[in-house]
């Protein structure tokens, strides 16, 4: 069953419901964690794109909640998102509902298309991904290193919840399961 999307007036409501909600102790706790650590990745590699990236007009410019930032499920944490869930993710049990194959391309045009294809993705209501990066040479591929900072960075860390290494029948160390969060 498809969802449609909320009207002006259902979503000026939702906003203002959602403004009026304080998270909990553990949800606080969770989020100061998760802004005290960096990916090692990310610390590593600082991107400076050519051009500004693209937002398509069907996406709504979104915040990424204060403080909250994608969880990598491969090295700490579990994010936006239950530890239940977080183990489904990681086994390959919560599946996805589309995917796109970066590798072969240029880390340019990787960038570029993982943008278009993961803000469509939430503007059509997708909750989980997959992404095939590649493993590249000796499993140090630029995309697949370069992928997490992406999700990190805005536009998509407003979209990504949480993110790990797929399963072998997924394509294991040069795939990545994307969960992706609700619209609204």
């Amino acid at each position: 069953m498809a969802k449609t999307p909320l009207d002006q007036d259902d979503q000026a409501l939702w906003q203002k419901v959602t403004e009026t909600v304080t998270p909990s102790r553990g949800q606080m706790a969770r989020r100061a964690r998760l802004t005290q650590t960096e990916t090692p990745i990310a610390a590593a590699v600082k991107i400076n794109p050519k051009k500004p990236n693209p937002t398509p007009l069907a996406v709504p410019e979104r915040k990424t909640p204060k403080g909250l930032m994608p969880a990598d499920l491969d090295h700490h944490g579990y994010g936006g998102i239950s530890r239940a869930s977080a183990r489904s993710m990681k086994s390959g049990q919560a599946g996805y509902s589309k995917k796109i194959d970066l590798h072969g391309l240029t880390l340019a045009d990787a960038h570029q298309r993982l943008l278009s294809f993961l803000l469509a993705a939430a503007a059509e209501g997708h909750r989980h991904v997959l992404v095939i990066t590649g493993k590249g040479l000796a499993n140090k591929g630029k995309i697949r290193s370069h992928l997490p900072v992406w999700l990190n960075e805005p536009p998509l860390s407003a979209h990504v919840i949480a993110y790990c290494q797929a399963q072998i029948k997924d394509g294991g160390a040069g795939a990545w399961y994307v969960n992706l969060r609700r619209r609204g």
